[in-house]
C-alpha cells in the first residue's frame, strides 16, 4: 500500500511539498534510479486537471518535490485524487497517494 499524504494547495498559487523516502529504520533511500510519474483527478476515471512535477531535488537522501505552478492551480476549488508512482527496472509502485485540496482565493 502506498504512504497516504493529504495536500493543500491555494487555487492560483505557485506549490511545492517535500517528501523524504526512508527506509523501516528512518535512514534516506537513494531515489537516482527510480523515475517518477503522478497524475491528479477529480475521481479515479476522470480527466487529468492538474499537471503534477515530480523531482528528485536530492536523489542521494530520498529528497523529492512535488510541485504545481501557478497557472495549472488556477481551477475550480474542490477535492480531488492523486497519486504518485515510481518505476524502477520494470517494476512500477505507487509510492504515495491521497487527496488533493484545492481552497478557493480570494484575490484573483
Amino acid at each position: 500500500m502506498p504512504a497516504r499524504r493529504d495536500l493543500n494547495v491555494y487555487r492560483g498559487d505557485t506549490w511545492t511539498h517535500e517528501v523524504r523516502f526512508v527506509d523501516a529504520s528512518e535512514n534516506p533511500i537513494n531515489v537516482s534510479a527510480w523515475t517518477f510519474a503522478s497524475q491528479v483527478r477529480r475521481k479515479w476515471n476522470g480527466d487529468i486537471v492538474v499537471p503534477f512535477a515530480v523531482n528528485a531535488v536530492n536523489a542521494a537522501t530520498g529528497i523529492v518535490v512535488f510541485s504545481v505552478a501557478a497557472p495549472d492551480t488556477d481551477i475550480d476549488p474542490g477535492f480531488f485524487r492523486y497519486d504518485v508512482e515510481r518505476s524502477q527496472g520494470g517494476t512500477v509502485e505507487t509510492v504515495v497517494a491521497g487527496r488533493l485540496v484545492v481552497t478557493g482565493d480570494i484575490t484573483q
